[in-house]
């Protein structure tokens, strides 16, 4: 399993480099897109092996998307439903996630920027 915390912090450097605006500090409204980066990464940058899916949900009632590898939740934008909640730490509230349908990473290649894999592919420090 490839290191969730340098994952995301890695995915949260690509967008907040590769967009061409300020975003918000929590990336809220940005849940699918890095979502999608995400998977992205941990199969064509860190090789990951294993299953790698991006769910469509909810969190604690709100409409969200996270990524699963192997059945562990990463979500870097959990932090933007309150100060609470730490992308690095989901396990501690895994029961606030309701899956409604889950896609297969290739469903959501128009969420991933040419930008966003040359940023990544130009700065990955494995």
């Amino acid at each position: 399993m490839v290191n969730k915390k340098y994952l995301i912090d890695f995915c949260r450097e690509t967008m907040n480099h590769t967009n061409g605006y300020l975003l918000a500090s929590d990336f809220t409204g940005w849940c699918e897109g890095m979502s999608a980066l995400i998977a992205y990464a941990a199969i064509h940058l860190f090789r990951c092996s294993g299953t790698i899916e991006v769910v469509y949900g909810t969190f604690n009632g709100e409409g969200h998307t996270w990524c699963e590898i192997d059945g562990e939740i990463i979500d870097a934008t959990v932090d933007q439903f309150g100060d609470d909640y730490s992308i690095y730490s989901t396990k501690l509230y895994t029961e606030k996630y309701t899956k409604i349908r889950i896609v297969t990473v290739s469903e959501l290649d128009n969420l991933i920027w040419d930008s966003d894999i040359d940023y990544m592919e130009h700065n990955l420090n494995l």
